[in-house]
């Protein structure tokens, strides 16, 4: 009996350490569809290793409850590794069927290789922090270096009116480089830079860490985010600098709420108020500004008042446009088109125009490849999952530090790809690479699971008017 549980122990160390490692390599980034088709079967055979320690951590009925809160995700899954769009894309429905069935896959074991992880006693969470921020850390090196052999420091700013020519084709000098496996390409400054700018935000953990307990677990997130800000600054790229400031800016608002909850047990009702008010209020402008964009077509409001001339607004009206007409062609014809609708837009992929349509906020390329329902699933699990995340920060037993990174590596990830998404990255040449369909939607699948926290009613309560919460301690500790 003991010989059997031994070789169960070590199964399960090796399928959590395997997990660990297929993450780490997510985090690092693969930008070519070969290896990420590989890294998603690899995911996929450590989550199904892995299930059953999962299914021993939580009750049936827990295990029940939680999948049924998490349909939405899995039918949101799944338009997104089926639709009209790549139907039009692959060349036959074997490729079609194939490639959706790896994502779809691929994408919902990344999301239990959270759970592993994170459930694991065995694996230490400084491990998965150094994992993570490791890969992106070793990334952002490579490229610094290459950067300033290419190009030189500073280029983005030095060289922000030069034109050079490949092919006949002019291009200015707003790149950087990509690994592509173990090649590097250039790319768009937006697709080359991510990584780096999630790793730069990951600084905000350190208002967190106690350099005097935690000497070598501040020094390590110092290096690594530091490495992050170095990119960006070694590059110029000030827009990535402007919003990693806003996003430092938004870390220091909650360390001061955080320690403000603490000194005011008083006063948490009311906090709890002011942040239910803040989150309606989010989801009201969401509502407003999506209801907007919406009627553009028939009002030209934003274009009255010169909001809808701006060209990361015009993706989005055409991605609207595309995905209600099938075209903006058809538009003027007043033909809805249902397919495009439920399924996606089905363009021509090669004929150079998809460049120009493509939002720069991947929640309209979603809308634009997979329908909009995918799109209205996606706004809806935004909003679930910030709620999730939140719960995560309160109740989570993890180390505040660790809590806060996982929070700010997924709140920079969608923040990036709100505003600066390419999906066209490459300048010479023509490689589509879907935001959620690639290594960046695997590793927030990752960070999601690692977040997740089955919400058990009994054990934690909303405080009201009046009460305080109580939690024991151990003095022993």
């Amino acid at each position: 009996m003991k010989e059997q549980t031994s070789k169960n122990s070590l199964f399960d160390g090796f399928v959590s350490w395997g997990s660990l490692t297929v993450m780490a390599v997510a985090f690092f980034g693969l930008s070519n569809a070969t290896g990420e088709y590989i890294l998603m079967a690899l995911g996929a055979f450590c989550a199904i290793m892995g299930f059953t320690y999962i299914s021993n951590q939580y009750q049936k009925d827990t295990l029940k409850k939680e999948t049924k809160v998490l349909i939405p995700l899995i039918l949101f899954l799944l338009l997104l590794s089926f639709s009209g769009f790549y139907w039009t894309l692959y060349d036959n429905v074997y490729t079609f069927l194939l490639y959706g069935l790896v994502t779809f896959i691929g994408l919902i074991s990344f999301f239990v290789l959270g759970l592993i992880v994170k459930l694991d006693p065995r694996i230490k969470i400084q491990y998965v922090l150094l994992f993570m921020l490791g890969a992106l850390a070793l990334y952002s090196i490579i490229l610094i270096v290459t950067n300033l052999v290419v190009y030189g420091p500073f280029h983005l700013l030095l060289h922000k009116d030069d034109v050079y020519y490949y092919n006949g084709v002019p291009y200015i000098a707003f790149e950087t480089q990509a690994l592509f496996l173990f090649v590097l390409k250039p790319v768009s400054v937006q697709f080359g830079s991510y990584n780096s700018f999630i790793l730069a935000c990951s600084a905000v953990g350190l208002l967190f860490i106690d350099p005097k307990k935690e000497k070598l677990q501040f020094v390590l997130l110092s290096i690594f985010s530091g490495l992050g800000l170095l990119y960006l600054i070694a590059l110029a790229y000030l827009k990535g600098l402007l919003f990693v400031a806003i996003v430092y800016f938004l870390g220091v608002l909650y360390s001061y709420l955080s320690n403000y909850k603490k000194k005011n047990p008083n006063k948490l009702y009311r906090i709890k108020q002011i942040e239910k008010g803040v989150f309606v209020g989010l989801i009201a402008i969401v509502s407003i500004g999506l209801i907007l964009l919406f009627i553009e077509g028939k009002t030209g409001l934003l274009a009255k008042i010169k909001i809808g001339n701006m060209d990361y607004i015009k993706r989005m009206l055409s991605a609207i446009a595309d995905t209600i007409y099938n075209g903006s062609a058809n538009k003027d014809l007043g033909k809805i088109s249902f397919s495009s609708i439920l399924f996606g837009y089905h363009p021509n992929m090669n004929s150079g125009s998809a460049a120009l349509t493509m939002s720069k906020a991947f929640e309209f390329n979603i809308m634009w490849q997979n329908g909009l329902i995918a799109f209205f699933l996606l706004v809806y699990l935004m909003f679930f999952f910030i709620k999730k995340v939140a719960y995560f920060l309160e109740y989570g037993e993890h180390e505040e530090s660790f809590k806060v990174i996982v929070a700010i590596l997924l709140l920079s990830s969608i923040f990036y790809l709100t505003f600066f998404n390419d999906e066209l990255p490459m300048r010479r040449g023509f490689d589509f690479i879907p935001a959620l369909r690639s290594s960046r939607g695997l590793s927030i699948m990752f960070l999601l699971g690692l977040s997740y926290m089955p919400k058990d009613n009994k054990k934690y309560k909303s405080p009201k008017k009046g009460e305080y919460i109580y939690q024991e301690v151990n003095v022993d500790e």
